[in-house]
C-alpha cells in the first residue's frame, strides 16, 4: 500500500496560514514510517493547547485561534491527522480508523506513559432536567489504564442544566470495562 505526500507547493500563499510546517516522523508498523505535521506557535515553555480538528479538516480550522492563543503565552500545537493538510496520506482509504487516528495522535513519553486533557459535550436529563453540559476530563494515560478527573466546566449549562456544578473521576482499562463517577448539584 502506498503512502504520498501533498507537494508542498500546494500550500504556498495560503490566507492567514503563515506557518513553518514541522514534521514528526510516526513508526507504523503496518504502513512503515509516516510524516505528521504539526503547528506549534507560542513559547517553548508556555502551557500548552492542543487543538484536534475533526474530518475532513485540518489545522488551517484554527489559523486564528493558533495567534491568539500565542499572544497570550500560551503555545498552540495544532497536528493534522495522518491523511490530511500537510500531513502523509495511506492511498487504501480502509487503512484509516479511529483507532489509528488515536494512534498515530497519542504522544508518549520515554516511560511509555501520556497525559491528556479533553472536553465532552454532555446531553441529558437528569431527574426532571434536560439539557447539556461541558465536562473537562484531566488524566494520565500509562501502559493498559487512563485515569483521571472530571470537572463540570463553570458555566456551560443550558435548559434544565444550567447552574449545574461538580466533579468526579475515571478509570478506564483497554477495552470495554470502565469506571466512572460523577457528583453533581445544582445552584
Amino acid at each position: 500500500m502506498a503512502v504520498v505526500q501533498t507537494p508542498e507547493e500546494r500550500f504556498t500563499d495560503l490566507p492567514g496560514y503563515p506557518f513553518e510546517p514541522r514534521y514528526v516522523t510516526i513508526a507504523d508498523p503496518e504502513h512503515g514510517p509516516l510524516r505528521m505535521h504539526y503547528v506549534d506557535m507560542g513559547p517553548s515553555d508556555g502551557e500548552p493547547v492542543l487543538l484536534v480538528h475533526g474530518q475532513p479538516t485540518w489545522s488551517y480550522l484554527y489559523r486564528k485561534m493558533i495567534v491568539r492563543l500565542a499572544e497570550r503565552g500560551l503555545r498552540a500545537i495544532a497536528p493534522d491527522y495522518i491523511g490530511y493538510g500537510r500531513s502523509d496520506k495511506i492511498t487504501d482509504r480502509l487503512a484509516y480508523t479511529l483507532e489509528g487516528h488515536v494512534e498515530w495522535l497519542m504522544c508518549y513519553r520515554a516511560d511509555g506513559s501520556a497525559r491528556f486533557v479533553g472536553h465532552q459535550l454532555m446531553n441529558g436529563s437528569i431527574g426532571d432536567r434536560s439539557g447539556t453540559f461541558v465536562i473537562e476530563a484531566d488524566g494520565e494515560f500509562s501502559g493498559t489504564t487512563s485515569k483521571g478527573d472530571w470537572r463540570v466546566v463553570p458555566g456551560t449549562g443550558t435548559g434544565g442544566m444550567e447552574g449545574i456544578q461538580g466533579d468526579g473521576g475515571f478509570v478506564a482499562e483497554h477495552g470495554p470495562n470502565a469506571s466512572y463517577h460523577l457528583n453533581l448539584t445544582f445552584v
